[in-house]
């Protein structure tokens, strides 16, 4: 029997050698991949792969994507597992190629030692290619400067020498350092600035990183945080931010998943949906310069086939820098030798860095070299496990002593590590870190693997985490019991100043790894100037060559702060891709000087410049025209300067820039919807749609005819429609009382352009050309102030339509002229109004909208300037703090009460308020008390009114709405399918609209007024009760000594009588509306009152504070006569000085309306 049983399994073994199979089997094997373990199960058929697929993996999702294509595809393709593996993803290559190797053995499978050579070659895509933009390199900076050129209308290929995108953004752990950011404000850090992160930079770098770069990147930080998060997608931890080493501040962005595959997948795609061909496998080899030294085009290699990308704005490199490049980093910096790993992609190995010196770029700082100092031993990967350090976890050497300061710099760090026995150390760290820090938790991969290769341990005792590396356990317990000590007695580390303080470490569960230093960062490499051009050996800029990213060497000095990285390359690829896609623009200006239309028969022709074809239904020959002013001016303004619009993300800062004389532009995208918003309108009016404000008239009037198409538009049918618009704009441009300042009519037509680029209007792109020519010419029509209901600002807006069509009054450098006269002076060429036009210029609730920001700015400086002028009156009351301690807020927790009780205490941080005083009152008046919730209630009024506005700013408000490629929810219905259209040339509906409807934001800013409401209600009592002595115990009125006259009594009349005010401003008046127009429009949120009865309830607000600095600045005064420990915070102190500049102590009576006057304007300048 036992005989049978060894012949019968040598049988089946000799088969399977063979070859020989009766029918396919499928095993599994397992390999171990960089991240984990790889689980495949592989089928066999015959003694060849049919097929593998992936049962377990835990790989980076973008980096080894092709791994699980092409490699997969290549073993099954050859049989063998002798096949190369994917480029810069060594480890998960090798894990898989193993696991299928390990399946084949339990198959009892061999397979083939021979693979077929592989020819590379793209036959389908062109040798020579032409783009605006050629950005090489597929990580963060490139994606960043792509994707920010193509949103500018530029033509962008992004080209990867690698087989996958993302280069170092994507292994890395990819926080992002912002100062004042969302994250900070939630967590209530606030004192952090673009400046104190730029002394941080400096600093950590030896100053030698460049000051303006450096200002740059951090002045930029939040808004191109804002712009990853908003527009890129990216998704950050809402609760959590990062203090790095060298940082005074925890301020880096965290993504989720704690690395770069959160931002790469986003970036990926978006560039996708925006059509940025992404060209992975392709090399390049040589910058090309035209005879004038500028770059237009680069080489490149792909598969043994040259390629060449031209170039006409301009080439980004964003390759990255030199870490992988062993030979090049030692030969540069000597010291790094072979003892080093690197942390890098494999794609870091600097070639582009001598490619574009030899193109003229100037190296810099090529010996500043940054090395990770905790790293895995085996693979170099920076061990992201241990940012438990960031929160806590020690470093300890093989004597299991602490040897440097955990949020050292890098370089500090990895020198110091070097120098301990075997130059390597240990992280150490506790559940009570790990709880902080959750690395445990968030990269159990790395949990997981490390732990299986023994560099990493988990142990209940302390003394369990010491055997496992052969610590000497007395040396480690005695120092975890000093640290836990220090931790006890406040955190203070006295050893070596870890300025994140130190966590107790005396309970397990323990957690334990082994590191090393790597090479990490190369500092070096091509100058650049603020605009992310590269500069020569002269310091002049290359024409055509931007740069960004590691393959710069201007930022960081010797050392680079953790999280700076990644600020740096979004920051400058920004900068890089807007500048390139700004050079084809202007490249294309000369070109664009003639400029292609349709040149109709000439009894067809208009004399008021030349229309869109779609108004000529024949076939057109072509013809050039010198460009029209208008486009003249909409290319000047897209110069730096400008802000451009696209209908979806205009932000009040924006808004405001532009009210204050900032010049505009349009982007493409934006004035593509407005076109094919028009062509969808026509086609069905030429097919008889009925449609409000073109076919038909306008309120109770839209049951009167118009016009009739009836399939062309005749030469009868436009002049019909131009009737019509002109007798609209005139008909509606009727208004009364005094005129709209100048700033607020540039708002409300900035308002107004964005929302037109939405695409719901129909009107002609003519139209939103003029707005931006009105608005970077400097002409302002003139507009009275009332007249609006609030359901759009029909009587209102329609004067900027009149001023359009010549034939009514503009400001034009501060003087009133005709606005004929005026458009003839700055060569703007009169609009000729058809189809929807003037019901998209007056339709809508932009001057409303300018109003309510107006209202909403100055709310907004009450808020900044409140926490700091009752802090100076409760210095002077001697009051109590206890109302805005965290305990007390805690104790009752209502939304924002807790961050504004924290604000009032930075205010009054350094006050003499804080230490125990015997005459101070247990509980002070109400005013005193309730002023944290009054404050956080009009704070958060505030800020649900900021929501609304940024909805309606960025929104179309136009009835109809005109909409292309409409949603065809219900259109089973034909009450819902009348209103759709399909023509050969468009596709889309028209459909009746409420979205004139700003019912929303009146609510919003009626609550906002009555929130502000009680802000002045405290004030005024707050005044009042300082002037009391029995709450006080200071003079009446807060008399000087040796004055004896009446002081202060006389104010309390004029504080009540401009507070009072408030109390009838704070009523409703959204229920104010009566039926109008034939009683068809008989609802209306009457927001233009709204508004400016907020804006006129801010100006009291500011007198009546302006009143209380006038009496708390005496009391303060008073106060210190009286208390030789009396001590003013240095918030408190500077609003004080500020005001004492102009408004002395009182020591005599005198006339307090200049005092009054003093402090209105200081309140609404002041900035803390």
């Amino acid at each position: 029997m036992f005989k049978t049983s060894i012949l019968f399994t040598a049988l089946l073994s000799a088969a399977a050698l063979t070859s020989v199979s009766a029918a396919p089997v499928q095993t599994e094997g397992t390999g171990i991949g960089k991240h984990g373990d790889i689980k495949l199960a592989v089928t066999f058929d015959n003694g060849k792969i049919q097929d593998i697929k992936v049962l377990e993996d835990h790989e980076n999702k973008v980096l080894a994507a092709k791994v699980f294509t092409d490699l997969k595809d290549a073993v099954i393709a050859n049989n063998s597992v002798k096949v190369d593996g994917i480029a810069g993803a060594t480890f998960s290559s090798k894990g898989f190629l193993n696991a299928v190797s390990d399946a084949a053995k339990k198959a009892g499978v061999k397979l083939s030692d021979k693979v077929k050579k592989d020819k590379k070659a793209d036959a389908a895509m062109p040798a020579v290619q032409n783009y605006d933009v050629v950005v090489i390199g597929a990580g963060g900076a490139g994606f960043a400067a792509a994707v920010e050129a193509k949103s500018k209308g530029a033509n962008v290929v992004l080209i990867e020498k690698m087989p996958t995108v993302g280069g170092n953004s994507l292994i890395s752990g990819a926080e992002m350092n912002v100062p004042n950011s969302w994250v900070q404000n939630k967590l209530n850090i606030k004192d952090d600035t673009p400046a104190r992160m730029a002394a941080d930079t400096l600093k950590g770098g030896d100053f030698q990183g460049d000051p303006e770069i450096v200002g740059v990147m951090t002045t930029n930080a939040l808004p191109t945080a804002e712009w990853l998060r908003d527009t890129v997608g990216v998704n950050f931890e809402k609760d959590n931010v990062f203090q790095f080493g060298g940082h005074s501040r925890k301020r880096a962005l965290i993504p989720e998943g704690h690395t770069g595959t959160e931002v790469i997948t986003k970036f990926s795609a978006l560039a996708d949906k925006m059509g940025i061909p992404v060209i992975t496998n392709m090399k390049a080899e040589e910058l090309v310069k035209d005879k004038d030294g500028r770059v237009v085009a680069v080489k490149a290699i792909s598969g043994g086939k040259e390629y060449t990308f031209n170039a006409k704005g301009g080439v980004v490199l964003a390759t990255g820098g030199f870490g992988a490049n062993a030979q090049m980093v030692k030969k540069y910096n000597p010291a790094i030798d072979e003892r080093f790993k690197t942390t890098d992609a494999p794609g870091t190995t600097g070639e582009a860095l001598y490619m574009a010196e030899k193109a003229g770029g100037q190296l810099v700082n090529m010996g500043y070299i940054q090395t990770y100092p905790i790293c895995d031993p085996i693979s170099g990967v920076i061990e992201l496990i241990a940012d438990a350090r960031f929160d806590g976890a020690i470093l300890v050497n093989q004597e299991g002593k602490r040897f440097v300061e955990e949020l050292e710099r890098r370089d500090v760090i990895s020198n110091a590590i070097l120098k301990q026995p075997g130059a390597y150390c240990y992280v150490l760290w506790n559940d009570n870190i790990g709880k902080i820090s959750n690395t445990v938790k968030i990269h159990d991969t790395e949990y997981k693997t490390f732990t299986k290769q023994g560099i990493m341990h988990t142990s209940d005792t302390l003394k369990g985490a010491a055997d496992y590396f052969h610590i000497p356990y007395a040396n480690l317990k005695a120092t975890v019991d000093r640290v836990s000590q220090m931790a006890k007695d406040g955190g203070k580390d006295l050893d070596f100043h870890n300025r994140g303080g130190l966590k107790d470490l005396s309970t397990g569960k323990y957690y334990i790894i082994k590191a090393v230093p790597s090479t990490h960062h190369t500092m070096g490499g091509l100058k650049i100037n603020t605009k992310a051009e590269v500069l020569d050996k002269n310091g002049k800029p290359i024409p055509g060559l931007f740069a960004a990213g590691e393959v710069t060497g201007t930022t960081h000095g010797t050392n680079r702060l953790g999280g700076n990285a990644y600020t740096d390359i979004m920051v400058f690829g920004r900068i890089a891709g807007d500048g390139a896609a700004a050079e084809a623009k202007a490249r294309s200006f000369s070109a664009l000087l003639k400029i292609s239309y349709f040149d109709p028969p000439a009894k067809h022709r208009r004399t008021g410049g030349f229309a869109p074809p779609i108004f000529y239904p024949w076939k057109f020959k072509m013809k050039t025209l010198k460009l029209s002013a208008c486009v003249i001016a909409i290319f000047a303004a897209m110069n730096a300067n400008a802000v451009e619009l696209n209908g979806k993300n205009l932000t009040q800062q924006d808004a405001w820039a532009i009210a204050e004389g900032a010049p505009v532009s349009i982007a493409p995208e934006a004035m593509n919807r407005v076109q094919k918003s028009y062509d969808l309108v026509l086609d069905a009016a030429k097919n008889g749609r009925e449609i409000y404000g073109l076919t038909v008239g306008v309120g109770l009037n839209k049951d009167h005819k118009v016009l009739s198409a009836n399939g062309e538009l005749s030469d009868e049918v436009k002049a019909a429609s131009r009737r019509f618009n002109y007798s609209t704009l005139r008909s509606h441009s009727v208004a009364a009382g005094p005129i709209l300042d100048p700033k607020l009519v540039r708002l409300a037509m900035a308002i107004r352009l964005n929302t037109l680029l939405n695409g719901g209007s129909g009107v002609q792109p003519r139209v939103a050309e003029l707005y931006a020519e009105f608005l970077n010419k400097g002409v302002t029509p003139v507009i009275p102030t009332k007249g609006s209901l609030g359901d759009a600002d029909i009587t209102l807006a329609s004067h900027v339509g009149s001023a359009m069509i010549g034939e009514w009054k503009v400001l034009v450098d501060g003087k009133e002229v005709p606005a004929a006269e005026a458009l003839k002076a700055k060569n703007i060429k009169p609009l000729i109004p058809e189809g929807k036009d003037a019901l998209g210029i007056l339709s809508n609730s932009s001057v409303a909208m300018a109003l309510t920001m107006d209202a909403a700015k100055a709310m907004g400086q009450i808020l900044k300037v409140s926490p700091i002028v009752y802090g100076i009156s409760l210095e002077g009351l001697n009051g109590n703090v206890a109302p805005f301690l965290s305990q007390t807020t805690a104790f009752h927790p209502f939304p924002g009460l807790q961050e504004k009780a924290k604000e009032l205490r930075e205010v009054l941080a350094g006050s003499y308020l804080w230490k125990k005083d015997p005459s101070r009152r247990l509980q002070d008046p109400l005013s005193f008390r309730t002023t944290v919730y009054t404050l956080s209630e009009a704070q958060n009024a505030l800020n649900d009114l900021n929501k609304v506005i940024d909805v309606q700013i960025n929104s179309s408000d136009d009835n109809p709405g005109v909409m292309v490629n409409a949603d065809k929810a219900d259109t089973q219905y034909d009450q819902v399918a009348q209103y759709f259209i399909k023509t050969p040339k468009a596709e889309g509906a028209i459909i009746p609209t409420a979205n004139f409807e700003v019912l929303p934001v009146a609510l919003a800013v009626q609550r906002a007024t009555v929130a502000l409401g009680h802000v002045g209600h405290n004030a005024v009592q707050r005044t009042m009760r300082l002037d009391e002595p029995a709450f006080t115990d200071l003079s009446r009125y807060l008399a000087a000594k040796d004055n004896l006259g009446h002081a202060f009594g006389a104010t309390e009349d004029t504080l009540v009588s401009i507070y009072a005010e408030n109390i009838d401003l704070a009523n409703p008046v959204s229920l104010d509306s009566f039926p109008v127009e034939g009683n068809i429009e008989d609802s209306a949120s009457n927001l233009p009152r709204a508004a400016q009865r907020l804006k006129r309830a801010t100006d009291n607000t500011f007198l009546v504070l302006s009143m209380e600095l006038l009496h708390n600045t005496q009391a303060a005064d008073l106060r210190k006569m009286q208390n030789k420990n009396f001590k003013m915070s240095p918030a408190t102190e500077k609003l004080y000085k500020a005001y004492r500049v102009n408004s002395p102590f009182v020591d005599q009576d005198r006339i307090y309306t200049i005092d009054l006057q003093n402090g209105d304007e200081l309140l609404k300048n002041y900035q803390p």
